[in-house]
């Protein structure tokens, strides 16, 4: 398995035990997806690259990773599985015995990721509407998307103004990081 899959697959066991242990609940899909997509577009503002670079689509409430959303059904790996509660609710179940390896992880990751559970499994936030009404806050590339046309996929380019047509000298850090993020992927995906 790939260093990105297992990335992914231990953030989502993270997530998805500390929000039971926190809550008591079993983690919504919804809660993942916003999890997930609030991490990706936080590092990518802070750092110019993208946490995980999943794809996603701007849904009504609010950004969902395609790849996650288009294969719930089927996915079962050793750390987790999604489990569906009727035709349009699933929750996420960690593995009885699994543990999070948590040095696939920057510091700067961990602490948001802590920062993300703590905030959004406390009783006051736990609601579905209030973690959509925070990534709709937060991610502009949401809103440019959904403003494009609904469920259409979202841009990472967006949560930055004129990325491509500044000049190079005016670039911040992470613009310029992102930049050279994006030249990488575009020469990866031509070979």
């Amino acid at each position: 398995m790939n260093f990105a899959r297992q990335r992914l697959e231990n953030a989502i066991l993270y997530f998805a035990k500390e929000y039971k242990k926190r809550s008591r609940r079993p983690l919504p899909q919804t809660g993942l997806y916003k999890f997930l997509s609030l991490l990706d577009f936080k590092m990518l503002r802070c750092n110019g690259k993208p946490a995980f670079d999943l794809e996603y689509i701007a849904m009504d409430h609010g950004p969902v990773p395609t790849e996650l959303y288009n294969n719930r059904e089927s996915i079962k790996t050793n750390l987790f599985s999604f489990k569906s509660l009727n035709e349009k609710e699933y929750i996420i179940i960690p593995k009885e015995n699994a543990k999070p390896d948590l040095n696939y992880f920057t510091d700067e990751e961990l602490s948001e990721m802590q920062r993300l559970v703590t905030v959004f499994s406390s009783p006051a936030y736990r609601t579905i509407g209030f973690m959509s009404d925070e990534s709709h806050k937060t991610i502009k590339a949401w809103v440019k998307a959904r403003d494009r046309r609904p469920n259409s996929i979202m841009q990472y380019a967006d949560e930055f103004e004129d990325v491509f047509e500044k000049p190079e000298t005016e670039l911040t850090p992470e613009e310029d990081r992102f930049l050279t993020f994006e030249s990488f992927k575009r020469i990866k995906a031509t070979r």
